[in-house]
């Protein structure tokens, strides 16, 4: 690996540009400032600090490196993360909008708590190794994807200049790419004069499923020295990225290595995980068009004419198990009645197989062999969307008008929408329904949307100077009002800015009610009956709210 000493400071900004714009990396965040402050107490610049590190790593005494992993490896904690509460307002028939019952979480959300310096080891597996298989994956791949530029002279995508601070490309640019791709295959089709249909799926707690052997290890560096050659420092970072899933998964009581979720390498390593499945599905269904981010799937499909699944369609006979099967059946012949009737699972070469008691697809064995782990897709995930080509493009067009609508809240002015001045908060919930949205008894529940809740702090953080004192002291005291226990909690990401806005607005006395509920909360929220397991949460939510605090 040539100008190691260069490519350590460049990852060294990739990894502080990749937390800057990552609000799941607040305390890493403030890890990183507080690695710096020490460098400045101790008169030593951080050039300096990153070379004392290469010097280890391509050190000709192995001790001396596998002693300076063993220090790093030593640090690896869990931080657990608020994912799914348990609701015990909520009956049959009463449905509550202010929850203050105490915090019972049926479900965590873990990510690895590890030091600076492994970071940026982890950056440089990213740089090197994780490039090579970058390169390697599926096309229409579109989430944790390396920073790309157009090489204007051969016409296509390289690599991006190591002179960008910037790793990945823009979850958001690369997201809306994703869905809006597949709804203009899917508009193509029906002005071709043909039926589409439109799956949507998604892989159950996936980085969590994954299962990484010793052969992933040695295929990857091998995969590394193909085009590049063999290289020590390379060897040991890929070494080293293994240890640190291995000590992770160790941690977390597990027999097989698993991702670790807030570990950059694990980005890349994910996608290249599915790199079979991808390959697998395009060989054998080609559909017109299959999208991927990280573990949510699109695939688009025309219907033709003389296909069994259409003449279904026009009997009024389709449901979901016959679609999944007509499509995933792998048979690889013409599809006919017979072949539609028969369950995936008969078919060895199925992409996906039917658990029929546990109600979930998964991976076949033969696609992703010799893993102890099955990655899950649940039937309720499972969405389907069949447009008749006779039929109106108002599902297709009110998609569209969303993903328009959810664009422009990053270019927001504060002319174009009256609901912050007039304290109206209704478009920061969703009404969770059975049946039609204007019946009232078909709303089973009323939740904040996380990202709406996101944008309109978003709004009022840039825009809050330009609203008069009466409706912004209105929305001070309303916060308090919307942030009720469970709001609280599952909000967590919103906390820093909560407390910008008060902080700003020297609204201090409001800040330190809404601290002092949070710490409330903290000191009894409960997972599970483990004391280990509380701890483990309860010391994770006070970091993060100190981190909040300290800007």
């Amino acid at each position: 690996m040539s100008d190691l000493k260069e490519k350590i400071k460049l990852a060294y900004k990739k990894l502080k540009s990749a937390v800057y714009y990552d609000k799941n990396q607040l305390i890493l965040r403030n890890k990183i400032v507080d690695y710096e402050k020490k460098l400045d107490f101790s008169n030593e610049k951080i050039d300096k600090k990153l070379e004392k590190i290469i010097e280890v790593l391509k050190s000709d005494k192995e001790e001396i490196w596998t002693s300076y992993i063993k220090k790093n490896l030593d640090k690896i904690d869990t931080h657990y993360f608020p994912k799914k509460i348990k609701n015990k307002n909520k009956s049959e028939d009463i449905i509550i909008n202010k929850y203050s019952q105490d915090i019972v979480l049926t479900e965590v959300q873990k990510f690895i708590d590890i030091n600076v310096e492994s970071q940026i080891l982890g950056i440089l597996w990213v740089m090197t190794v994780g490039e090579v298989l970058d390169e390697e994956i599926y096309e229409n791949s579109y989430g944790n994807r390396l920073k790309k530029t157009i090489d204007i002279k051969n016409k296509k995508d390289i690599i991006e200049e190591d002179k960008s601070p910037r790793l990945f490309s823009p979850y958001f640019l690369q997201y809306e790419k994703w869905r809006n791709n597949a709804l203009e295959v899917a508009e193509n089709i029906l002005k071709n004069n043909q039926d589409a249909i439109i799956l949507t799926l998604d892989f159950q707690r996936f980085y969590y499923n994954i299962d990484l052997l010793e052969k992933d290890k040695d295929d990857y560096y091998n995969l590394y020295t193909t085009k590049n050659g063999k290289d020590t420092s390379v060897r040991r970072l890929n070494e080293f990225v293994f240890e640190v899933i291995s000590k992770y998964s160790e941690n977390n009581r597990k027999s097989y290595k698993f991702l670790p979720i807030n570990f950059y390498p694990s980005n890349i390593i994910s996608n290249y995980y599915l790199k079979e499945f991808d390959n697998k599905l395009i060989e054998r269904w080609n559909p017109s068009y299959y999208g991927r981010y990280v573990d949510d799937i699109i695939i688009v499909d025309k219907v033709e004419k003389n296909s069994q699944l259409y003449l279904k369609m026009k009997k009024n006979q389709l449901d979901k198990a016959c679609i999944i099967n007509y499509f995933l059946c792998g048979c690889n012949g013409n599809k006919n009645d017979e072949c539609c009737k028969k369950s995936a699972k008969e078919f060895d070469s199925s992409l996906l197989k039917f658990d029929e008691k546990e109600k979930y697809y998964y991976v076949n064995e033969n696609i992703i062999e010799n893993r102890r782990r099955q990655l899950r897709i649940q039937d309720q995930k499972v969405n389907i969307f069949y447009f008749n080509e006779l039929g109106s493009n108002a599902l297709l067009d009110k998609f569209k008008k969303e993903l328009r609508k959810n664009t422009s809240e990053f270019r927001y002015l504060p002319e174009d929408d009256a609901t912050l001045v007039n304290n109206d908060y209704s478009e920061i919930y969703d009404l969770k329904n059975n049946d039609s949205i204007n019946k009232l008894n078909s709303i089973e529940d009323i939740q904040i949307n996380k990202y709406s809740l996101s944008k309109y702090l978003g709004k009022l953080t840039r825009i809050d100077l330009l609203i008069d004192d009466t409706n912004n002291n209105k929305f001070y005291a309303d916060i308090l009002k919307i942030f009720d226990n469970k709001n609280i909690v599952l909000n967590y990401m919103t906390w820093e800015k909560v407390l910008q806005i008060f902080l700003t607005n020297k609204k201090f006395e409001i800040a330190k009610k809404y601290i002092l509920s949070i710490v409330q909360i903290i000191s009894e929220i409960k997972y599970t009956n483990e004391n280990q397991d509380n701890r483990t949460l309860r010391k994770t939510l006070m970091l993060y709210l100190y981190r909040s605090m300290s800007r």
